[in-house]
C-alpha cells in the first residue's frame, strides 16, 4: 500500500503549484501517493514575512483536512516552513516543512552550508534559522533578485546566477555544502550539485524524503515538544465562563 502524503503549496496561485507538480511527484518516487494542493485563501506567493503569517490559517486548514482523510503526513512545500510549529500542533501525523528538512541534511553531508534563497525572504530565512539554532553550521545566507515566479519562467538564467552566488559563497564564506533557500530552486538542485562539485540541496526533495522515511518508521513529531491544542471551550465550561456565542445570545436586544 503506498505511503499518502499531502503536499501544501502555500500560496493561491496555480501557476506555482502546477509549476511544482512533475518534479514533486519525481522524488517522491512510485512508493508514494502525492497529492500537491493550493491554499483555499492566502498570499498569491510566499516570500516576505507578512507573507507567511497570512499563509498560515489556511495551511493548519489543509494540514487538519490531510489527517481527517487519513493521509500518512503533510509536506510545507516552502523553505521558510511557514506555519510549522502550529500545524504540528493541530496534527498527530507527521508535518515536515522544507526549511528543516534542507537544512538537517546539509549538516548530515558537511560541515558548513549556505543558503541561496530569494530578496524578500532574506529577513524570514535569518529568523528560521536562529529559531532552530542552526546559527553555527551556516556559512551565510546569500540571495538572487529572482521572484519565485520568475524561478520557474527563466530557468537557464536563474540557474546561473545561483551558480554564480554559490560560488562565492564557497569561495568567499567557507561553506562546503549549498542549501537552494526556495522551493522554486528545487529541481535546478542536480544541475547545480554537477556544476558546482559540492552537495547542492534540493529543498522539496530533501522535505519529502525525510517525511517518508519518519513515515516508513512509525514516528511522528514528539508531543511534548509539539502538544495539542488545549480544548478551550471545555475549560470554560468548567470554570463557568460564556463562551462567544453564549454571551452574545445574554445581550439585551
Amino acid at each position: 500500500m503506498p505511503i499518502r502524503i499531502r503536499d501544501v503549496s502555500p500560496n493561491i496561485s496555480p501557476a506555482l503549484r502546477e509549476g511544482k507538480l512533475a518534479h514533486r511527484r519525481e522524488v517522491a518516487g512510485p512508493g508514494v501517493d502525492l497529492d500537491v494542493v493550493s491554499l483555499r485563501r492566502g498570499p498569491i506567493s510566499l516570500e516576505a514575512t507578512i507573507e507567511a503569517l497570512q499563509a498560515g490559517p489556511g495551511i493548519i486548514e489543509r494540514v487538519a483536512e490531510a489527517e481527517a482523510e487519513g493521509l500518512d503526513g503533510v509536506f510545507i512545500d516552502c523553505f521558510v516552513d511557514p506555519a510549522l510549529r502550529p500545524s504540528r500542533e493541530a496534527a498527530n501525523i507527521p508535518v515536515m516543512g522544507a526549511g528543516l528538512g534542507a537544512m538537517l541534511l546539509a549538516m548530515a553531508v558537511g560541515d558548513k552550508f549556505s543558503i541561496i534563497t530569494v530578496k524578500n525572504a532574506l529577513p524570514g530565512t535569518r529568523e528560521m534559522v536562529r529559531a532552530y539554532c542552526f546559527q553555527e553550521r551556516v556559512a551565510s545566507i546569500r540571495a538572487v533578485e529572482f521572484s519565485a515566479f520568475e524561478l520557474y519562467r527563466n530557468e537557464r538564467p536563474v540557474m546561473d546566477r545561483i551558480a554564480e552566488i554559490a560560488q562565492r559563497a564557497i569561495e568567499e564564506d567557507g561553506a562546503d555544502t549549498i542549501v537552494l533557500g526556495c522551493t522554486a530552486m528545487s529541481k535546478l538542485a542536480r544541475s547545480i550539485t554537477q556544476r558546482l562539485g559540492v552537495p547542492v540541496i534540493d529543498p522539496a526533495g530533501a522535505g519529502l524524503k525525510l517525511l517518508t522515511a519518519l513515515i516508513e518508521l512509525g514516528i511522528s513529531q514528539s508531543k511534548r515538544a509539539y502538544p495539542n491544542p488545549p480544548d478551550r471551550l471545555a475549560q470554560m465550561k468548567e470554570t463557568g465562563l460564556p463562551t462567544a456565542e453564549e454571551a452574545r445570545q445574554a445581550e439585551p436586544a
